[in-house]
């Protein structure tokens, strides 16, 4: 029997009928005044964060979704009797009905029997370990091993991946003999911009505050848009707030002139964080020959910051980030003029600005449906100075010659708003989202002085599961641009999982990329430059196929990963700078293809 008491009366002498019908009916108004507390923990009784709750009172039409927090805990104000279900990748679902307060409820959860892989954000739509994307994941403590402060470090050492570097405009990246043009690099789902000769300089991307890095292989355009052709790479921050403070400090240092040092901070409170950091890269410069000034190996060094502030309010969490990078690239002349009595030399200076800055909303509707809204604006400057050093009295002047100098600014705003249903046991899932960018350049050598393009478009995913180990994702993406024709891009992922530990993804999919204004509007004219840009270029566009497994052995604790895969690449329309008469102009020249296992 039931008992029910208020502050007049007592029914324990009514019969359960009674009592259970004014239980359901009078139950809300005697019970529940206050938030009552269910807390999460795992077998060995520690706090399990991350679970996402659903919380349903049987007097009410409407469900309440939480997420229990780095204690565990979570509060729902729902009048009982309540019914709740919990969601979780590494734990068991729990079902229950809870039909009277109590000071605390606690609930052991129970790991899945599962091998958790490699578990990745880029391309899903939700976080996962089965991807229907050929996925690496470089996690934090393979940063650290490796000693890599940013991403040329630590791209140097990985299988096939190649990295080139010049000594003025830093280190590129190729995927799957595909160039850095076409491959996209991100922070935290926000583009880099800055292509200087249309690669990112992987030096800039500083690895201090990184919990990951993603590399999808094979076009990613449908998601990402332009330069996604030949594969995107993703830099996930650490976001972590367990424990509730920390901070730290990092140095470095290398024999051949390389002095690093950074810091670092993390405070969570209630349901806020807020974290900053910040350092310092120092590099001294190297040249094989030590009589001579010029360094084969610039002297360089970086500056850098960010702050990061999280705040959550029920279901919804905003995020606000901001990160200032300055760097300078010494260039000293090993040509010495005016021996023996006025010695001078010739020394360039390049200086590279980048500041970026992002707000990010996320909404839980409930265990299946999510939003999530970003807006950002990003900003880059570079800046080429040549200065005549006098060697006696060390003495600099910014040298007359106007080819000798150049500044170029860029800067993008973007709004990529998605919506996903995702729910692992629906037969269909989907996500559709919206992907509005504004880009412009300025600078004396662009038509103008400035010009901008604008892209905007839509892009829909669908995820089909005809039987429970077969996942089907067709999606298509459709653009306009102000500048130029966009493409139409379709894509079909297959995912096939063959018991426990062996995974089969076959994909076909198209990509892109956008002629950059430089190739459209450059205009550089002087005694030893005669190129101009072509506003009739069109997109390179391409299709790409690639079947894929991997497939895992386990020997106890230890564990062997095989992943075999076969590719085929083909680019129409490859831009290139070529030979017109006297000048020279970037036109869309041949085309371009690759193939390898």
């Amino acid at each position: 029997m039931l008992t029910l008491k208020s502050n007049a009366f007592t029914f324990a002498a009514v019969s359960k009928k009674i009592v259970f019908s004014f239980f359901f009916f009078l139950g809300p108004f005697l019970y529940f005044t206050k938030a009552q507390s269910l807390k999460f923990v795992d077998t060995k009784q520690s706090a399990v964060n991350g679970i996402v709750v659903t919380a349903k009172s049987l007097n009410l039409d409407n469900a309440a979704v939480l997420i229990s927090d780095n204690k565990g805990i979570v509060e729902i104000n729902q009048p009982f009797p309540v019914i709740i279900q919990t969601l979780h990748f590494a734990y068991k679902p729990v079902k229950d009905t809870l039909f009277a307060a109590e000071k605390n409820f606690v609930f052991t959860m129970i790991s899945k029997n599962i091998n958790l892989n490699e578990i990745t954000v880029t391309g899903n739509y939700s976080t996962t370990d089965r991807s229907v994307y050929q996925t690496q994941v470089i996690s934090k403590n393979q940063i650290q091993a490796q000693g890599a402060n940013n991403l040329q470090d630590l791209f140097t050492h990985q299988l096939n991946v190649r990295v080139a570097n010049d000594a003025a405009t830093g280190s590129s990246i190729s995927l799957q003999g595909i160039g850095g043009e076409n491959i996209k690099v991100l922070v935290d789902g926000v583009p880099v911009i800055g292509r200087l000769y249309n690669n990112i300089n992987l030096s800039q991307l500083n690895l201090n505050n990184v919990e990951r890095v993603e590399v999808v292989r094979g076009p990613a355009s449908v998601l990402y848009g332009t330069n996604a052709l030949g594969g995107v790479i993703n830099i996930i921050t650490d976001a972590s707030s367990n424990p509730p403070f920390k901070a730290g400090f990092n140095t470095y240092y290398e024999s051949n002139g390389q002095y690093n040092a950074d810091i670092y901070s993390n405070l969570h409170f209630r349901k806020t964080d807020i974290s900053i950091n910040g350092g310092r890269n120092y590099f001294d410069g190297w040249s094989e020959n030590k009589e001579s000034r010029a360094d084969e190996w610039k002297p360089k060094e970086q500056r850098f910051g960010s702050v990061r502030f999280a705040h959550k309010i029920s279901n919804t969490k905003f995020v606000f980030q901001s990160s200032l990078f300055d760097e300078q690239v010494i260039n000293r002349s090993g040509d010495i003029r005016g021996l023996p009595y006025k010695a001078y030399a010739f020394d360039e200076y390049f200086n590279t600005i980048r500041f970026n800055n992002e707000v990010q909303c996320s909404h839980l509707f409930d265990a299946k449906r999510n939003l999530q809204v970003t807006a950002a604006y990003s900003y880059y400057r570079y800046h080429r100075a040549t200065y005549k050093k006098d060697l006696v009295t060390l003495n600099e002047v910014l040298s007359a010659d106007v080819a000798q100098q150049d500044t170029t600014d860029f800067g993008a705003a973007m709004v990529r708003a998605v919506y996903t249903k995702d729910a692992l046991n629906d037969k269909w899932n989907y996500q559709v989202g919206l992907d509005l960018n504004n880009e412009y350049t300025t600078g004396r050598r662009i038509e103008d002085h400035k010009k901008e393009n604008g892209d905007y478009a839509a892009f829909l995913s669908l995820e089909y599961r005809p039987v429970n180990k077969l996942l089907v994702r067709p999606a298509l993406r459709y653009a306009y641009s102000t500048t130029y024709n966009a493409p139409i891009v379709p894509s079909l992922q297959l995912l096939y999982e063959i018991g426990e530990n062996t995974v089969i993804r076959a994909s076909y999919s198209q990509g892109f990329r956008s002629p950059s204004l430089k190739e459209m509007y450059l205009q550089f004219v002087d005694a030893n430059h005669n190129v101009f840009g072509n506003t009739n270029l069109k997109a390179e566009d391409s299709w790409h196929y690639l079947a894929s497994m991997d497939h895992t052995v386990k020997f106890g604790k230890a564990a062997i990963k095989f992943s075999p895969s076969v590719f085929y690449n083909h680019i129409n329309n490859k831009i290139t700078l070529a030979s017109s008469g006297d000048a020279y102009t970037y036109l869309n020249f041949y085309e371009f293809i690759t193939r390898g296992a």
